[in-house]
């Protein structure tokens, strides 16, 4: 019989042994190995160096949005992070990770249980009852030979791993869309502040124009155009008001709390500082992302589980070992000729599962697999994320510079309209165009900072923040 069981278990054991996971260690690095990852970047020559100086010391390394010099911007952030609903959920979820560990280590030691046990039992046509009770310890252990405990535990540590992960990333994408929508803020405070400009300019002109009528030297159209022209401007400025009341609500929401507590000033964009990017970034940061680091511990954690379906293939081998005392009576308990105990070792064999633990094993290895390709496909991504960033922080700032100058010829241009039209050198009409030229090119000109702001802060959150 003995001979039986060795040739079963060697049969089994290499029945299983052709597929052999990878090991935990070098799993990311065995896909890795196969990537293209780029040394630089495309553009990436052609972007601003920071200095010694100018580069953050400690943890402020890597709170990228201080860069930015806003103390506003670095208090919604810190609000953000002890107050925002999503992070204190993955925090939730990264607590949980943890306690299934706990308990996925507590699987691995003895089962103690204290049974207790009264019966009675007749028998047909009579009326006696034949009691018995029982009271003792029982303990039982699964030996781990298969590595089955061992594999679940690193499963479980993994999966701990990528709960802590997945909060990162979480933490990186709410102070991203926080950096953004203040971004935005700011920029609808300098329309709002440069519709307020363009009304009260718009009420001078209004004011020459009649001025001017009195003195006969302007129509009646000419002063119905220019107070159409400032019903436009405080239509616009209406509009504008409500978009910051819609962004205001925005970074409320990111930040935990209510728009009324948000006490934020008004100033515009201009207020942040453009921060520098370090030409030529390397791209092993990349591995550093929380996204990647989250589908490397879920790959990691699918390569343990194939460990798992091979171990339970093979025969568990379970200790079990009792004792206690047992008699007819309760009275007769706790009489030394009630000891009783005893010790089982048992092997369990599967005859027949229908393949249900052949099937097992074979989605274990297809699900590693699968975390094989995401994170070639997480990787791959994170690579074309950067190329975008990158690329859009150098079109940003050749657009920047072009719309400074653009906006100051722009500038001269109204103001000798301006003069002209107070001396009757040119019309209402000529004025007016002279003046919108100037507002479309200050207002592109602080969308395209924008765009820089946040092709920045895009940048910082694609290498991984």
């Amino acid at each position: 019989m003995l001979a039986l069981v060795a040739v079963i278990l060697a049969s089994g054991a290499t029945g299983v042994s052709a597929v052999e996971p990878a090991s935990n260690a070098s799993a990311a690095n065995a896909v890795v190995s196969v990537m293209n990852l780029p040394r630089d970047y495309r553009n990436a020559s052609v972007l601003p160096t920071v200095s010694a100086n100018e580069q953050p010391e400690g943890p402020a390394a890597s709170r990228w949005w201080q860069r930015f010099g806003s103390a506003e911007l670095d208090a919604l952030v810190e609000q953000a992070l002890r107050m925002n609903s999503d992070l204190r959920i993955a925090t939730l979820q990264v607590a949980q990770a943890k306690i299934r560990l706990e308990q996925n280590k507590a699987g691995a030691l003895p089962t103690i249980l204290a049974p207790i046990r009264m019966a009675s039992q007749g028998s047909g046509g009579t009326t006696d009852t034949l009691q018995s009770s029982q009271l003792g310890l029982q303990g039982s252990y699964r030996l781990d030979i298969w590595g089955e405990q061992r594999a679940s535990s690193e499963s479980a540590q993994q999966q701990v791993l990528r709960a802590s992960f997945d909060r990162d990333n979480v933490e990186r994408n709410v102070v991203g869309g926080l950096v953004s929508a203040y971004i935005a803020y700011l920029l609808v405070g300098d329309n709002v502040s440069m519709a307020v400009q363009n009304e009260q300019v718009a009420k001078e002109i209004l004011q020459t124009v009649e001025k001017r009528m009195a003195l006969g030297d302007a129509t009646r159209d000419e002063m119905d155009l220019q107070m159409g022209n400032l019903a436009l401007q405080q239509a616009a400025l209406a509009n504008l008001e409500n978009q910051r009341e819609d962004m205001r609500t925005t970074i409320s929401r990111l930040v935990g709390a209510l728009p009324a507590e948000l006490n934020l000033t008004d100033r515009g964009i201009d207020a942040l500082r453009i921060p520098h990017v370090e030409a030529g970034i390397p791209s092993a940061l990349l591995l550093n992302r929380p996204d990647v680091r989250t589908v490397e511990a879920r790959m990691a954690a699918a390569n343990a589980n194939i460990e798992i379906a091979r171990a339970r293939l093979l025969p568990p081998i379970d200790l079990v070992g009792q004792a206690g005392y047992s008699g007819l009576t309760v009275a007769q308990l706790l009489q030394p000729q009630s000891l009783f105990w005893n010790a089982v070792a048992s092997l369990s064999l599967t005859i027949f599962d229908g393949g249900r633990r052949q099937g097992d094993r074979a989605l274990a290895q297809s699900a590693y697999q699968e975390m094989v390709e995401t994170y070639r496909q997480t990787v791959y991504q994170a690579i074309r994320e950067v190329e975008s960033a990158v690329s859009s922080v150098r079109a940003a700032n050749l657009r920047l510079e072009a719309h400074k100058r653009s906006t100051r010829a722009a500038l001269n241009m109204f103001k000798t309209a301006s003069d002209a039209f107070t001396l009757g050198a040119v019309d209402l009409t000529t004025l007016l165009e002279a003046r919108r030229n100037y507002q479309r090119s200050q207002d592109e000109m602080q969308k395209t900072k924008a765009e820089l702001l946040r092709a920045s802060a895009g940048l910082s959150l694609a290498v991984g923040g």
